[in-house]
């Protein structure tokens, strides 16, 4: 037996990294949307903070309220963020930029999917409560009514699209070929190459 070959970095780092064209084509929206939640997340966090500030009279249940937006929003601002990171790093080992062990990503994804319902509640009450304890009259409504819709547009865009080892969910043909599947079960040896690709 010879004796092992030396390598360069630049050879390891290229190791196992093949490129999927088909899965990143369908993932350039779908990471675009993740985005678009991160940044819709970061304003419902100043918005939570500035119906905090503007907030005309402190009592007991305004101030509670006021902390539950606030941790809310945060809350849905890491989840964001942690997935908007997740289908990066897919990104890049769809691509073959870098081999990325995704497998390691995916439980903290799809735990914080999990979580994003609950804190998204939350988030909404504590804008409704905000808004009414201010008053039509006062800023401070407008802008606990302003995080409402950019909270849920966060979740709905990032929170809740956990990593998928297969690529991001949701396009119309997976939904259909899987129809057509569950009532012909034949029809998956007949598939053609790069219907199964796409999957």
């Amino acid at each position: 037996m010879g004796e092992p070959a030396d390598y360069t970095s630049e050879e390891l780092g290229g190791y196992g990294v093949t490129a999927q064209p088909l899965v990143v084509r369908r993932m350039r929206p779908h990471l675009r949307g993740a985005r678009i939640g991160l940044g819709s997340a970061v304003l419902a966090t100043l918005a939570a903070v500035l119906t905090s500030v503007l907030l005309p009279r402190w009592d007991d249940g305004s101030i509670g309220w006021s902390i539950a937006g606030i941790v809310s929003a945060v809350l849905m601002l890491g989840i964001c963020g942690l997935q908007a990171w997740a289908w990066g790093e897919a990104m890049a080992e769809w691509r073959g930029v870098k081999d990325v062990n995704l497998s390691g990503v995916l439980a903290p994804s799809w735990w914080a999917h999990l979580v994003s319902y609950p804190v998204a509640l939350a988030g909404a009450v504590s804008a409704v409560w905000q808004a009414r304890e201010a008053g039509w009259a006062d800023l401070s409504c407008w802008t606990a009514l302003a995080m409402l819709p950019l909270l849920l547009v966060a979740h709905v865009l990032a929170a809740v699209e956990y990593l998928r080892l297969d690529g991001p969910p949701g396009t119309l043909p997976n939904h259909f070929r899987r129809l057509v599947r569950s009532q012909n079960p034949d029809a998956v040896d007949r598939k053609d190459p790069a219907a199964a690709i796409l999957e």
